[in-house]
């Protein structure tokens, strides 16, 4: 799988392992459902990894606990210099029902309605 950064220019050795993690342990648990996960960018200071998080994951309401539980946990635990992980929110993109989300979820994933 090819990494789905959104950073610009070349990335760092840091966020190089962070891209690989998250190829390799998380964004195809994410595509399963529809979702998506981009680096955005590593606060080296801070140990801060800054993800996008796309597709059917971008505003979902179990969205906090699939970055928590899924992505953050995974990313500390293989890169040590992370620390923690938070989410960068998409300012253009306006909120959308979540019950709406839902049911294009299910007729994308089982052709129902």
């Amino acid at each position: 799988m090819r990494a789905k950064s959104d950073r610009e220019g070349p990335l760092g050795e840091v966020e190089r392992h962070i891209e690989e993690v998250l190829d390799r342990y998380v964004r195809h648990l994410l595509a399963k459902d529809g979702g998506e996960a981009a680096l955005v960018r590593f606060d080296a200071a801070e140990g801060t990894a800054w993800v996008r998080m796309g597709g059917a994951c971008g505003g979902c309401p179990s969205g906090t606990t699939t970055l928590k539980r899924t992505i953050e946990q995974t990313v500390v635990r293989w890169v040590p210099e992370v620390k923690r992980v938070h989410a960068v929110a998409d300012a253009g993109t306006p909120m959308e029902d979540p019950k709406a989300r839902f049911r294009r979820w299910v007729a994308a994933k089982w052709g129902k309605s």
